[in-house]
């Protein structure tokens, strides 16, 4: 026999049954992957609470009890397994919460229509609600257990009695940089890569490893039905770039920012990185374009884009001119008409990258960046990964930010601009051909009453005043740490200080290929015809020196010039001659030697290409006080654009005029809350004095608005028994009206104290939940005062609502200045769960303005976390036969490579800094540089890679404060420079093609000046049919 003891009455007939739930904490390991899912789907019914839920995030379980404690909808509490959520696991909970809300609807009508049993279609629904419950204080209590952790670490800083509530002091904090990051998290993506073979190569470079995978569509398939074509090439083993989602990056980064500049004006167009040629492709859709001119460390990313995606770098396109190797370096020699001339520059780099680099001691990369653009008119685009850059270089900027992404899933990039303000400019559509994104793209195709434009936008930033910048695009500075003062570290950092470290001497390297140069079937010029042929160009040429060879019928000539140096080696019989240039003086002159020596050979700019290098100078080679050489360089001055005046700091008095200015302002903006039956909480001073916003809003009897008001306890404020009033209130509030509430305001009233109890008690995701809709707003609005410290609380009070209560986007907070009759004020309005916020809040503006006659201004718009998207698929995945592959094929194919050059820097790195030294610490003179010459050109005959190298004919000349060496021989060429200081370049040309040749000359160089090491290596194929 047994005696059963039940909780509740059985009514007859009921099935008993043991819950499943219901163990011990660790059930044997089924806390971990077993619940009340399992238990419904094993057993087929629904248990009751007790319920243990188990989901998964990134394949990592999460695993929690919901019981019930009490009667009525929030009597449940959640108690985690083991582990409460982190970070990505609570966005997680919150996309798929939402995900559930959205489908509600349809999936009751879906029930109804196809699921027949009564039975089952009881157990759907009610599972369905359970589930979503679930998730729903899943979501309330991760929320609580972070708060938990962070009221443990609070100092006491203010009274026993104050510190032990936690009250915040609302001044500005500081930001720790990964507290900016988005999450690359976005949604579970599972094996994306299955249908990829490879890598089908592997390459390394001068500067980094690059793999190419790839996936080739079956020529038999529906191509709607399975996947397309694609390639991915990985860097040093991170995904960089994809087929599939090519346009989806490249067209929103290109065109979005040109969609701010007028028709017919995208004419000079700067990029940085981009070496993927994909860039490239889309501003040549332009076809106003004059100039686009692209920085690129590694040629090689270039060359190997073009074989596997057929990118075409274009360097015969006399638009296009290409810069490799140290960009901050190639800023210097930049012609000084660059700078302020371009109308788009674009910044395609790794986020860290951005912020590290620098073009000298007192000149960053991104503010040499910056100074290319056109003041007047000028956009700029910068790609971000992790997070959107916190400087903010101009005084309007847009970070833009979409989760339409194949593979990556998300894209961030940010715009800005010195003279357009993207919030108000209009935009141009250019009537291009894109694959992805043009201005009629929308992120929600059911929604289109509300502005585009703002679609992709997630901050906006407006720096133009002073008070601005100050307020919103200056990040607070770090927290002061005590010094170090272990005398152990006392020289860290003046080990390198005896060590002259920096960039030394430059050189522009041009390499320029003559295609059609008829006039080498008449016969091989002499050198004297070059000499005068850069006598035109304004050339000076000191020696020269050539070798032709008649079994092969080709030749070669060098020609030392004052300013630097010119090679040419000439292939008749194909009507091809591959020039180098190098010029460490008259930089300006680059242009009429490209012209005059192809001119020269029959040929011109339509049948030649070219691409240009930085590379080692010479020291004493420019006289002091010349300035033949031109002006080059980034200018030292930002140039100035005309921010506008502060707003005046009124004086903190309330006239009537004000008050009236204000209750309009509140009026038109409640307008955000977009809840047809909307409650809305006034918070107000005591409840002795006026509280104009709540009056204002009785005032005016809006329709379907529920006011409730809350005013200040009585003293004392900062205490236990207020915040239980406070939260007390609150909930009867609630019960009284049926509803949460879905709008928050902070009357002029209210003081500090009563800011501090509302944001203490608001402070518990659980309360929260109970009170505040899942989409609510909070709006201060007060008056321009010289009381800051009043309109700073005020400010961090909405700050810590959008930090930590709204905390997942959409989540906005934004901070409004205007002008009207008595005055200045000041808007402050945090929106939670509107996606198109940024489209309603300029709605009221523009009311305001147009019906009221004030004036406003949006000062910034800043989002939230960005939310974890769940059931992610993009609309649009690119492939191979999306792109005109054909051309690049046919180029591709009509390469005829006749040698391999390499060009490279040796210098000495520092004993202490590890940086190139200025100067050698060693000495180094000209017999020395022309027997490693020598000593390299005998290891390469002796080792059999050319039987000719050993009978070179080497010369040796002084220049400026270094030497120049020329080497030429049947098979090849070479020329070594020592700048005088710190820099030798060596330019190896070798019709035999193999690496192995080139790496073993430049090492038994190096082995007779032992001080020297490879600083920089540019390699690349030299010969005819655009190479």
């Amino acid at each position: 026999d047994a005696t059963v003891y039940a909780r509740r009455d059985i009514p007859k007939g009921e099935r008993l049954h043991m819950s499943r739930g219901d163990c011990d904490v660790n059930c044997r390991g089924m806390s971990w992957h077993y619940g009340t899912a399992h238990v419904l789907r094993d057993a087929g019914y629904l248990e009751d609470y007790p319920q243990r839920w188990v989901l998964r995030a990134k394949n990592i379980p999460m695993s929690f009890h919901l019981e019930k404690e009490g009667e009525g909808h929030h009597g449940l509490t959640v108690t985690w397994n083991i582990f409460p959520p982190n970070e990505d696991q609570t966005r997680f909970l919150l996309g798929h919460l939402l995900r559930l809300k959205d489908i509600e609807d349809t999936l009751k009508e879906d029930v109804e229509e196809y699921v027949e049993a009564p039975h089952e279609k009881e157990t759907i629904l009610q599972f369905f609600q359970h589930l979503k419950t679930a998730m729903q204080y899943a979501y309330w209590y991760s929320d609580m257990v972070e708060d938990q952790d962070e009221d443990q670490e609070e100092v006491c800083v203010l009274g026993s009695d104050v510190c032990a509530r936690g009250y915040d002091d609302f001044k500005p904090q500081y930001i720790e940089p990964f507290e900016n990051y988005y999450t690359s998290f976005i949604h579970n993506p599972g094996n994306i890569f299955r249908s990829f073979v490879g890598p089908n190569e592997k390459l390394q470079t001068s500067y980094q490893k690059l793999e190419f995978f790839h996936h080739r569509a079956d020529p038999d398939q529906n191509p709607d039905e399975g996947p397309k074509s694609n390639t991915c090439m990985y860097i040093d083993t991170h995904i960089n770039v994809c087929t599939s989602l090519r346009p989806h990056y490249h067209e929103v980064f290109v065109h979005y920012p040109a969609s701010f500049l007028p028709a017919n004006q995208v004419k000079r167009v700067a990029f940085i990185g981009g070496g993927d040629n994909m860039v490239v492709h889309e501003v040549l859709k332009y076809s106003s374009l004059e100039l686009v001119v692209g920085l690129e460390l590694d040629q090689g990313v270039g060359r190997a884009s073009f074989k596997h995606f057929g990118t075409q770098p274009h360097f015969d396109d006399p638009r296009v001119e290409w810069w490799f190797g140290d960009g901050a370096k190639s800023f210097l020699l930049f012609p000084e008409s660059y700078f302020g001339s371009f109308d788009l520059v674009l910044v395609d780099l790794m986020s860290y990258v951005m912020a590290e680099l620098r073009v000298d001691d007192d000149l960053s990369f991104m503010d040499a960046a910056v100074r290319l653009l056109d003041p007047k008119k000028g956009v700029m685009a910068m790609n971000y990964d992790l997070h959107p850059p916190q400087t903010k270089y101009m005084d309007y900027t847009v970070d833009l930010y979409f989760t339409d992404v194949p593979i990556f899933c998300k894209q961030g990039v940010t715009i800005t601009s010195g003279a357009v303000d993207f919030l108000t400019a209009p935009q141009v559509d250019h009537n291009l051909d894109n694959l992805f994104w043009d201005l009629n793209y929308v992120k929600d195709v059911e929604r289109q009453d509300v502005d585009t434009k703002y679609d992709l936008w997630y901050n906006y930033w407006n720096c133009s005043s002073p008070d601005s910048r100050r307020r919103n695009c200056t990040p607070v500075k770090a927290p002061a740490y005590e010094e170090d003062d272990d005398d152990d570290y006392e020289e860290d950092f003046d080990a390198g200080a005896a060590e002259s470290t920096g960039i030394g001497s430059l050189g522009s390297f041009l390499v320029l290929e003559a295609e059609d140069a008829r006039r080498l079937t008449e016969g091989i010029p002499q050198a004297d015809a070059f000499k005068q042929t850069l006598t035109k160009a304004g050339l000076t040429t000191i020696t020269f020196q050539q070798t032709i060879s008649e079994s092969d019928n080709t030749a070669t000539v060098v020609l030392l010039l004052k300013e630097g140096y010119v090679v040419a080696r000439m292939w008749p019989q194909h009507e091809y001659c591959a020039f180098d240039i190098l010029l460490w003086s008259s930089f300006n002159k680059m242009e009429g030697a490209r012209r005059e020596l192809l001119a020269m050979l029959g040929g011109d700019q339509a049948s030649s290409s070219s691409y240009r290098m930085v590379m080692g100078g010479m020291n004493g080679a420019i006289e002091e006080g010349k300035e033949a050489d031109g002006a080059i360089g980034p200018p030292r001055h930002a140039p100035t654009t005309n921010p506008s005046e502060s707003y005046p700091e009124d004086a903190a008095s309330s006239s009537p005029a004000q008050q009236d200015v204000l209750g309009t302002v509140l009026s038109e903006s409640l307008a955000l809350i977009w809840d047809r039956h909307a409650v809305v909480a006034v918070f107000c001073g005591e409840e002795s004095q006026p509280c104009p916003f709540y009056d204002m809003m009785v005032r005016e009897e809006f329709e379907n608005l529920t006011v409730v008001p809350f005013h200040t306890c009585p003293s004392p404020v900062l205490s236990q028994a207020c915040e239980d009033a406070t939260q007390n209130r609150l909930r009867a509030a609630v019960l009284e009206h049926g509803s949460r509430f879905n709008g928050l305001v902070v009357d002029v009233s209210l003081s500090l104290s009563m800011g501090q109890v509302l944001h203490r008690v608001l402070d518990h995701g659980m309360l929260r939940g109970e009170v505040l809709e899942d989409a609510f707003v909070a709006m201060d609005a007060a008056f321009l005062s010289t009381d800051s410290a009043e309109a700073s609380w005020r400010r961090g009070l909405l700050d810590r609502i959008h930090r930590y209560f709204v905390r997942y986007s959409p989540a906005f907070l934004a901070d409004v200045r205007g002008e009207g009759e008595g005055g200045g004020w000041n808007l402050g309005v945090v929106s939670g769960g509107d996606d198109y916020f940024l489209s309603h809040l300029s709605e009221v503006l523009e009311e305001l303005r147009d019906t009221h006659g004030i004036a406003s201004e949006i000062l910034a718009v800043k989002n939230g976390i960005n939310r974890y998207v769940p059931m992610f698929e993009p609309s649009f995945i690119a492939g191979h036969d999306d792109f005109d592959m054909e051309s690049g094929r046919r180029q591709w194919d009509s390469q005829r490579p006749l040698g391999r050059q390499s060009m490279v820097r040796l210098g000495e790195e520092g004993e202490n800094s590890g940086l190139p030294l200025l100067r050698f610490s060693f000495s180094l003179n000209a017999p020395q540089m022309e027997n490693a010459v020598r000593g390299a050109l005998q290891s390469m005959q002796y080792l059999g890679h050319d039987a000719d190298a050993g009978e070179a004919e080497v010369k040796t000349h002084p220049v400026g404060e270094g030497c120049l060496v020329m080497a030429l021989w049947k098979g090849g060429n070479a020329v070594a420079h020592w700048d005088g200081g710190g820099v030798v370049n060596i330019n190896l040309f070798s019709q035999n093609e193999e690496e192995e040749l080139h790496r073993q000359f430049v090492q038994d160089f190096i082995n007779s000046v032992p001080s020297l090491s490879v600083l920089q290596v540019e390699a690349q194929p030299r010969g005819y049919g655009r190479v």
